[in-house]
Order: structure tokens, then sequence, then C-alpha cells
């Protein structure tokens, strides 16, 4: 009996427990830079096509205090460099970038949305400039 009972109390306890899986890291080349959004504080735009990073680079020079890095070709890999989440206001496949997750996760709720709960999600990734 008392087999039985810690058996069915296992079980239910692995049933119940979160398994967050890890999100593939997107592969292929970028194209991105670095910019500082308030001192000590840098962003990453990534973007997969350069005449889209050179565009929204313009648009940063204009906003920002610093001034932004220029537009170079990135791989990303696993890793914690940055954390990333799709971003709205570019073509798909573009990412935002913060140094941590809790920066992410804001300006991710920040971004406008159609409707409903966001299903982006911020992960972390190694950045690799050529």
């Amino acid at each position: 009996m008392r087999v039985t009972l810690l058996l069915v109390f296992a079980m239910l306890l692995t049933g119940c427990a979160s398994t967050q899986q890890a999100l593939p890291v997107p592969t292929g080349t970028f194209w991105g830079y670095t910019a500082e959004s308030s001192p000590g504080e840098p962003t990453l735009v990534v973007t997969t096509d350069q005449g889209v990073c050179e565009s929204a680079h313009d648009t940063d020079i204009k906003r920002v205090a610093g001034t932004p890095t220029e537009c170079r070709a990135l791989t990303l890999a696993r890793g914690s460099d940055f954390w990333i989440v799709p971003v709205v206001n570019l073509p798909a496949g573009s990412y935002w970038g913060a140094r941590n997750r809790a920066r992410c996760e804001e300006v991710e709720r920040l971004q406008p949305r159609d409707f409903g709960l966001s299903t982006r999600v911020c992960q972390a990734v190694r950045v690799e400039f050529r």
C-alpha cells in the first residue's frame, strides 16, 4: 500500500512539473548592430537583410543617446551574451536583444499586439559578429 501511494505521488509530481523546453536558436547569417539605449545598457538589433539593418540603424542614430555600431554580419548560437525576442516593427526573422532577461521581457511587453497575449518569448543566445 505504501509503495503504491509513493508511486502515485511521484507520478503526480512528475506530471505537474513545469518543463519549459529551450527554443531552437535561429540559424543562418544575420545582420545586426548594438546601441546603448541608456548608459551601460547595450541593446542588440538583428535582421535577416543588410538593407533592413542599415535602415534600422539610421533610425536608431536619430533616437538613441549613443552612436550605434555599424551593421555587421553575425550568427547566433546557444549562449548568454544577449536575450533576444522577435521584433514586431521589422520584417519577419528580426530580433531585438538586451543583456538580461528582465529587460528583454520588458521590451516585449511594450511591443504592439493585434489581440490577446503574446506568444513571443525571450531566449538567451551568443552573438558572433564577423
